[in-house]
């Protein structure tokens, strides 16, 4: 898949997609060209869709897995290879939708005093307080926070 793969890496860099999504699709898509141990140039529907009930029904992944899979083949057929009709009728899956578990004042409170180190518990703070996931607190600038307005600027965030 090497030429292949250097023209999906392209493409996706030109769709501006993050970086680390970048890197998955490029996985799953080497992962279903091993799988046949052919390039997905030679391939098509009939091949997309045994590879996914493949990982649904012998490898068992999770609804979140098989959505990844079905994503970066799409990507793959539609923008790389130019062949959106060989995947225009592969279903996307559901996946569940599940509520975090909320932390009681009290356990949040105890969490925090469990830090002791001013700094990790500053950071803590913000991230819970502002409901930061872990790479957008991990990339905060102090910059970024406008304690006038109490506003955070998150850029690049989901």
């Amino acid at each position: 898949m090497g030429h292949l793969r250097e023209k999906m890496k392209a493409d996706l860099e030109l769709k501006r997609f993050a970086p680390t999504t970048e890197r998955e699709y490029v996985l799953r898509a080497s992962h279903f060209a091993a799988h046949f141990r052919r390039s997905p140039e030679q391939m098509g529907e009939r091949e997309v869709r045994e590879f996914l009930l493949h990982l649904v029904k012998v490898k068992r992944v999770r609804p979140a897995t098989h959505r990844m899979y079905v994503a970066a083949l799409k990507f793959l057929y539609v923008t790389t290879l130019r062949r959106p009709r060989e995947v225009e009728n592969i279903p996307w899956p559901k996946v569940p939708r599940t509520l975090p578990d909320i932390l009681s004042g009290e356990e949040v409170r105890a969490l925090l005093e469990a830090v002791k180190s001013i700094k990790h518990r500053a950071i803590l703070m913000v991230a819970y307080g502002g409901g930061l996931r872990i790479q957008e607190a991990c990339s905060l600038q102090a910059t970024e926070i406008d304690s006038k307005r109490m506003l955070i600027h998150i850029h690049h965030g989901k």
